[in-house]
C-alpha cells in the first residue's frame, strides 16, 4: 500500500504537468492565432495609401531635372524621294525657391538654371545652334495682377529673346501644382483608377510645352495606382499612365504629330509631391500639305525627377 501511494501521487503529478503543458500549448496556439489576425489586419491596412497634399510655403526649395530624346526617320517627297534620320536630345536642371505663396500657388520665386543642353542631328551630323540663354542663370518670377513678370537676379530687365524663352519654359508659374489639385482625398489600393489625375496630367503637359505655337493636345489619358513603394519611412504611390500627345486640333503646322505614351508617375504620400515622371512611346508624323508628301516614324522618351 505504501508503495502504491507514491506511485499514484507521482502519476497525478505527471498528469497535472501534462495538463499544464497542454494548456500552455493551447495558450500558445491562441496567441499565435491572435498574432496571425493582427498581421492580417496590418497587411490589409498597408494595402491602401492616402495622399495628404501639402501647399507650398515660403522658403520651400525643390530641384528638377528633365531629360528627353527623340529619334525619327523622316521621308519627304518633292519630286525625288529623300529619307533622313533625325535625333533631338535635351536635358536641363533647375532649382526653384518659393519667395511668396497664395493658397496652393507660388506667386514669387527665384529660379536658378544649371546646365542646359540641346543637341540635334541630321543623318549623324550635329546641327549647330546657339547655346540656350538660360544655362547657369538665375531669374526672379512674380505674379502681379494676373500677369507673370520675370527679371534677372537683381531685378533688371531681360533681353526680349531671353524673357520669351524663360517664360515659355515656366508656363505653370503662378498656378497651383496640378498634381496637388488632382490628388484624391480617399485611400487608394493598387488597381484603383484615378480619374482625378487625368486633368492634372493634361494641364501639366500643356503647360510644359515651350513652343511658341499652340500647346499639344493631350487625350486618351488613363491613370491607375499600380503599386505602393517605400522610400525610407515614406510611402510612394506608383501610378501607371497612358496618354496620347498630338498636334492641336487647329494645327497650323504642315505636319501632324502623334505620340501615344506609357509609363509611371511617382507621388509621395505625406505631402503629395511628385518625385518622378517617366514616359515613352512611338512617334508618327504625317504631312498635311498637299504640295509635298511627308511621313515619319520614331521613338520618344521623357523623364522628370524632382527632389525636395
Amino acid at each position: 500500500m505504501r508503495r502504491v501511494l507514491p506511485f499514484l501521487l507521482f502519476s497525478s503529478l505527471c498528469f497535472a504537468a501534462c495538463d499544464k503543458k497542454e494548456e500552455k500549448k493551447d495558450d500558445k496556439k491562441e496567441e499565435s492565432k491572435k498574432d496571425d489576425k493582427k498581421d492580417e489586419k496590418e497587411e490589409k491596412k498597408e494595402e491602401g495609401i492616402t495622399f495628404k497634399g501639402k501647399a507650398p510655403a515660403v522658403g520651400d526649395k525643390f530641384d528638377e531635372k528633365k531629360a528627353s530624346d527623340m529619334k525619327m526617320t523622316i521621308t519627304i517627297e518633292v519630286g525625288a524621294k529623300k529619307t533622313s534620320e533625325f535625333t533631338e536630345v535635351e536635358s536641363s536642371q533647375k532649382t526653384v525657391e518659393a519667395l511668396a505663396v497664395d493658397g496652393k500657388a507660388i506667386t514669387k520665386a527665384k529660379i536658378t538654371y544649371g546646365e542646359y543642353k540641346k543637341v540635334e542631328t541630321e543623318d549623324g551630323k550635329e546641327k549647330k545652334k546657339p547655346p540656350s540663354p538660360l544655362g547657369g542663370k538665375t531669374f526672379l518670377f512674380e505674379l502681379k495682377d494676373g500677369k507673370v513678370l520675370v527679371t534677372d537676379e537683381k531685378g533688371g530687365k531681360l533681353p526680349k529673346d531671353e524673357e520669351t524663352k524663360v517664360l515659355a519654359k515656366n508656363r505653370h508659374f503662378g498656378k497651383p501644382d496640378p498634381f496637388l489639385e488632382g490628388m484624391p482625398d480617399k485611400p487608394l489600393k493598387p488597381g484603383d483608377k484615378v480619374d482625378s489625375m487625368v486633368k492634372a496630367l493634361e494641364q501639366y503637359f500643356k503647360d510644359d510645352d515651350d513652343s511658341a505655337k499652340d500647346p499639344p493636345e493631350i487625350k486618351d489619358v488613363k491613370v491607375k495606382l499600380d503599386s505602393i513603394e517605400k522610400d525610407g519611412k515614406d510611402q510612394i504611390g506608383v501610378f501607371s499612365v497612358e496618354m496620347t500627345m498630338a498636334s492641336p486640333k487647329d494645327n497650323k503646322s504642315p505636319v501632324d504629330l502623334k505620340i501615344p505614351l506609357k509609363g509611371k508617375v511617382k507621388v509621395r504620400a505625406k505631402d503629395g509631391f511628385t518625385t518622378s515622371i517617366d514616359l515613352k512611346g512611338p512617334v508618327t508624323m504625317e504631312g498635311n500639305d498637299p504640295k509635298f508628301k511627308m511621313s515619319g516614324k520614331g521613338e520618344a522618351h521623357m523623364s522628370i525627377t524632382q527632389t525636395k
